[in-house]
């Protein structure tokens, strides 16, 4: 299931106030480009942390995952999906994630 990764486009931004604290990070996939959004309030770990773990998402090809495909699918899988992407972002070493980061072709704080 894991993918070759490609570019992305990371975005540190102030998350909504109904998710703030509860939700670090999303990906999304649109038009052939991934976007990774960061909250740009996380301490430098935290963002370190939630970069792998919504790089994991890519990797393991969950934007495409047929578990994904729909809100309706996606959130009966989202334990699952959640936990793989968890899994996967807890192996990843500092060394790793700068790797990944290369791939980044935008890193923007709006």
């Amino acid at each position: 299931m894991t993918k070759e990764m490609v570019p992305f486009r990371v975005i540190y931004l102030d998350m909504p106030d109904e998710i703030r604290g509860k939700m670090f990070g999303c990906t999304t996939y649109d038009q052939g480009r991934y976007f990774v959004f960061i909250d740009k309030d996380l301490d430098e770990q935290a963002r370190r942390d939630a970069l792998r773990h919504e790089l994991s998402h890519i990797i393991l090809g969950h934007l495409t995952d047929p578990r994904t495909t729909n809100d309706h699918v996606y959130l009966e899988n989202f334990d699952s999906v959640e936990a793989e992407a968890c899994e996967y972002a807890a192996r990843m070493t500092d060394e790793e994630l700068d790797q990944l980061m290369t791939y980044a072709d935008m890193i923007r704080t709006i």
